[in-house]
């Protein structure tokens, strides 16, 4: 379990945090594309 949570675990985190930013923008630019929801600027 140490294994884990040194620079492979702090890797998977990086990954698992970059993966759930892009869905994140993904889904807001289809939203504002699509024009369901109104831009924030």
């Amino acid at each position: 379990m140490t294994d884990l949570i040194g620079a492979e675990g702090r890797a998977l985190w990086l990954v698992a945090l970059l993966l759930m930013l892009a869905a994140g923008l993904a889904t807001a630019l289809i939203a504002a594309t699509r024009g369901g929801l109104p831009p924030r600027r």
